[in-house]
């Protein structure tokens, strides 16, 4: 669905040298820059969509050409449309000034999109996308979207008021943005929405996979109890996939708690560096752990909590039961018990005999 609200917001890049659309998986970075590049005069938009393959220099500047004169905006006489890519772009900087001063004399500015830039991990394609940003060539706004923020001179843009982001905090829906969105698939009833937007955190994702959901099971039982391998089959190739196997054990090992107090994860995981981990893990590349206070309280994010018990539950039953013994709520010692309890079903069974599932943003 489009939002006009985040339309607005990228529709203020006039005067802007970058754009970036900065979120984790399924925040709807690309959907997003998809709607508003439809909504720009005809050939006003050059698109890249990355992969791999753009991390030999080469390939990435024959693609940028080709995007730019796929656009509209480039005329037949540019010399963009005649300039060879040479060996080595990143350090030929008679061929990275040719293209600025190429796009410095069209009349009206072309915007290039380098959608899904995360998958370029080659400083070399960078380089040259630096210091074609540094000419500030006036024909050109670059907009990026990426699971992380590139490695480009984002904050200098920013000083200069040449910088238009949208983040995670602005993508998330909003209750009214979820209603307006299931209306029209007609899945889940209008009195449960408030709710599933506050359990996802309004995470693009986890509401289209709610609605799939309970589509294919007439609620959202299978959904809110992790019981739904469409949704953890989402969950492990999208989110879980890019950690490493060190990050996916010790979330799996965090979520038998509700909350995990300071100090906490280094005595479940047995490792040193569980809370340098952990605010890694709640970095804005990935943010599947939500931390506050002084000292910090680390919470894995709710859906991706769900998932992790669902499975330790079905391959390690006792491990699981453990982490939920009922408790007297404010009755004296609760934190102290719960603290002896999650490191007690923590150690029910050895690490890594349950498998480490998937979950959210």
């Amino acid at each position: 669905m489009s939002r006009p609200r985040l339309l607005t917001v990228l529709d203020g890049t006039t005067e802007a040298a970058m754009v970036f659309v900065g979120a984790p998986a399924g925040f709807g970075k690309t959907v997003l820059l998809a709607d508003w590049a439809r909504r720009q005069d005809r050939g006003a938009v050059a698109w890249l969509s990355a992969d791999a393959d753009d991390n030999d220099d080469r390939l990435f500047w024959s693609a940028v050409l080709e995007a730019l004169g796929g656009s509209g905006r480039l005329p037949d006489g540019n010399p963009l449309r005649a300039l060879t890519v040479p060996d080595a772009p990143r350090s030929d900087l008679a061929f990275l000034a040719q293209v600025a001063d190429a796009l410095d004399t069209l009349p009206d500015p072309v915007v290039l999109v380098l959608d899904a830039a995360q998958e370029i991990t080659s400083p070399d394609p960078w380089h040259g996308l630096r210091a074609l940003v540094r000419h500030q060539p006036a024909g050109l706004c670059l907009a990026i979207s990426s699971r992380r923020e590139p490695p480009l001179p984002l904050g200098r843009a920013r000083l200069a008021d040449r910088l238009v982001e949208v983040g995670a905090a602005r993508l998330r829906f909003t209750a009214d943005e979820a209603d307006a969105l299931f209306a029209a698939a007609d899945a889940i009833p209008r009195d449960e929405v408030a709710p599933l937007v506050a359990r996802t955190g309004g995470w693009p994702a986890g509401l289209r996979l709610a609605a799939a959901s309970a589509a294919r099971h007439g609620s959202l039982r299978e959904f809110d109890t992790g019981q739904d391998s469409g949704v953890l089959d989402y969950l492990t190739d999208e989110v879980l996939a890019p950690f490493t196997p060190a990050q996916r054990e010790l979330l799996r090992t965090i979520s038998i708690c509700d909350e995990l107090p300071a100090g906490l994860a280094p005595v479940l995981s047995g490792r040193v560096d569980a809370e340098a981990m952990l605010h890694e893990l709640g970095g804005p590349a990935t943010h599947v752990v939500d931390s506050d206070g002084v000292p910090p309280r680390h919470r894995v994010t709710p859906l991706l909590r769900t998932y992790l018990r669902s499975e330790l539950q079905r391959r390690a039953p006792d491990r699981a039961r453990a982490s939920t013994r009922p408790r007297p709520a404010g009755s004296p010692g609760t934190t102290g018990r719960r603290r002896r309890c999650c490191t007690a079903s923590a150690r029910a069974i050895p690490p890594g005999s349950a498998s480490c599932c998937a979950s959210t943003p």
